[in-house]
């Protein structure tokens, strides 16, 4: 069935409808540890300042007391993932300084796994089951609130690792 190899580009489409929906509808500002964090994290690499971040845990003063450093109001990134504060700092580059780019990329990223489960569900099932599947993810409200309006990062991992996986399925076919 040709119509369903844009299955992917519709469940990206729908999620990404769904989340300005739910962002527009229910979006506060960042209410969660997590978005205030890595949009903090990516203000500091945009400013130059580097993966730095004045949320210390005492983790971090330790490693800083091993090191013999002293904590002078930032501190190396120790327990966040590089790679989303990263993203962060091109959102929040791209949309100027605020909530909107790092919501804005919470929503990319649902949107992206979305498409990703789609694609799977067409290589390894049918049209109908990847269909299923990618609606699951796109329309869950859990997913919809956790990793848009609170800004989980693990979704971005997700659709990074999803094709990895379906790429060594497939060679091992």
């Amino acid at each position: 069935m040709k119509s369903a190899r844009f299955l992917p580009v519709a469940a990206l489409l729908l999620s990404a409808a769904v989340s300005t929906w739910s962002l527009g509808r229910h979006f506060e500002g960042a209410l969660t540890h997590e978005f205030c964090n890595y949009a903090e994290i990516g203000r500091n690499l945009v400013e130059g300042r580097g993966l730095k971040t004045a949320m210390v845990y005492p983790l971090t003063l330790a490693a800083l007391d091993e090191r013999g450093e002293l904590f002078d109001g930032l501190a190396p990134v120790l327990d966040r993932f590089p790679l989303h504060a990263a993203l962060t700092a091109l959102a929040l580059l791209i949309s100027g300084d605020g909530d909107g780019g790092p919501a804005a990329l919470s929503a990319l990223l649902l949107g992206l796994l979305a498409a990703a489960t789609a694609a799977a569900g067409l290589l390894l099932f049918g049209p109908v089951e990847a269909a299923l599947a990618a609606a699951l993810v796109a329309l869950n409200p859990s997913f919809q609130r956790a990793f848009v309006l609170w800004g989980q990062p693990d979704f971005g991992f997700a659709a990074l690792v999803l094709p990895l996986t379906l790429l060594v399925v497939l060679a091992k076919e």
